[in-house]
């Protein structure tokens, strides 16, 4: 027979500062010491008046003879960062030149928020009464605002336990004599350095972690979409900085920066991060983009994990309209000087005519390279109303309008050069909306122009929301 307590925690939140650690340095006791689980029962039975009871010594006395076994959730460390406040308690003074207090703590899955803590031994029923009792009164886990519920399990339901002594393990449980149990009654306001010099004693444990299964890649996949995990969305303006830093956290898994030509990278509604190869992934570029679980900024810790891996074919819908979903800017400079002949010049937007290389002559040819058109045998064609089209063989195959995109600079087009950030000019710093029609279904993912590797100028149906 055994004894398990479960800790269930309400918010999927846990944090508990080590025994010999400051509470503001941001480590947690990865695996709840005995010390801590017997100090809180001891607690909640003060709540319902059994804290003397010797039935609740006599308990925790058999669980303190019995090094237990714990299963351990799987989950991601955050570290909240705020400065500290002088001894006056004033709030806008800060402490020794703005000194940093971090409040860790972890987040879980909802299907694994949870502890467990077996020993094996087996209580009576008087003192499972009292353990039942005092465990109704506790309502967190380490810190306050980590709320818990706390209870025995009567049917041993399948849990597997991974955490267990281990002489060779790297974590330091703080675990009591019985004949020491007394030194457990004490006072809340004693210091841990004084409860640590009641003779508790710190033994090793080790976390058995199972092996991530190996994936199995394909060097055709195309698509890669990796998931915010945010509860809001993403400012589209900051869409260059977010993409140029993922790119970064990527290249620096890899030997060489093989993704900087054939790899766009466009942030999807503020929430998803799309990364297209037109050239295919190959194994080890998958393992780099897989790899990087999380995106480091001046704003905090934004986590990702991988959502979809496969083809871009399978995803994204084909359509024959686009339009812009962010900004275009120009990559080259439009010509500014008419040729003789007339019929040849394609004047600036604002004249109602045409210039080569200007906004739809530069767009339009961008998006047939893309779509494998030759562009020696294209006829460029003016369609009226400021629109350009696209000859072939007689047949007009693709058209292009633009607009300006007012106040677009706002978008912020700047991206990190190490810790410093850089504002980046294109050729033009007019941005301009883009529709643009062709007469075969393309995918909605094409991105053109000055940081189409960087999610601007991305296209997307202007049938979808």
């Amino acid at each position: 027979m055994s004894t398990t307590i479960a800790i269930d925690l309400i918010h999927n939140t846990y944090g508990a500062c080590p025994w010999n650690r400051a509470h503001v340095e941001g480590a947690i006791e990865e695996i709840p010491s005995c010390v801590r689980l017997f100090r809180s029962i001891i607690s909640g039975a003060y709540k319902c008046d059994l804290g003397e009871s010797p039935i609740l010594k006599s308990a925790i006395q058999k669980l303190a003879s019995v090094q237990p076994i714990y299963h351990i959730p799987t989950g991601q460390y955050v570290g909240l960062q705020s400065y500290r406040k002088d001894q006056s308690g004033v709030r806008e003074k800060l402490y020794k030149g703005g000194k940093m207090n971090v409040e860790p703590y972890y987040v879980y899955s909802n299907s694994d928020a949870f502890f467990a803590v077996q020993w094996d031994i087996d209580l009576d029923e008087n003192e499972k009464d009292v353990i039942e009792r005092s465990l109704s009164h506790i309502h967190y886990f380490g810190r306050s605002e980590h709320t818990a519920a706390w209870y025995l399990l009567q049917n041993q339901p399948e849990i597997i336990f991974n955490a267990l002594p281990d002489s060779t393990g790297d974590e330091s449980v703080l675990c009591c004599d019985p004949e020491k149990v007394n030194d457990l009654w004490i006072a809340p306001g004693v210091r841990n350095a004084q409860l640590q010099a009641h003779h508790f004693k710190s033994i090793p444990y080790k976390i058995e972690t199972e092996p991530e299964p190996e994936p199995v890649h394909n060097e055709s996949y195309d698509l890669v979409i990796l998931e915010l995990d945010l509860s809001y969305a993403l400012d589209r303006r900051d869409t260059l900085l977010w993409c140029d830093r993922l790119h970064k956290a990527i290249v620096s898994k890899l030997q060489t920066p093989t993704l900087c030509n054939k790899t766009r990278i466009t942030l999807k509604a503020g929430r998803q991060f799309w990364l297209y190869s037109t050239e295919g992934f190959t194994e080890l570029e998958l393992n780099a983009i897989e790899s990087v679980r999380a995106l480091y900024t001046s704003e905090g810790r934004f986590e990702l994990f991988c959502d979809y891996l496969g083809n871009l074919l399978n995803i994204a819908t084909a359509t024959t309209q686009l339009v812009s979903e962010t900004p275009y800017w120009m990559v080259l400079a439009p010509a500014k000087k008419a040729l003789k002949n007339r019929n040849d010049v394609y004047k600036t937007i604002a004249e109602g005519h045409f210039i080569k290389f200007g906004v739809e002559h530069q767009s339009l040819r961008e998006f047939l390279l893309k779509v494998g058109e030759d562009l020696s045998i294209i006829e460029w064609i003016n369609c009226g109303n400021g629109i350009l089209g696209a000859s072939k063989n007689g047949a007009t195959i693709a058209t292009c309008q633009a607009e300006i995109w007012e106040s677009a600079w706002d978008w912020q087009t700047h991206r990190f050069s190490g810790s410093e950030k850089k504002a980046l000019h294109p050729t033009s710093r007019t941005a301009y909306r883009l529709a643009i029609h062709s007469s075969k279904p393309v995918l909605d993912s094409v991105s053109l122009g000055f940081g189409a590797n960087y999610g601007l100028g991305v296209l997307r149906s202007s049938l979808s929301d």
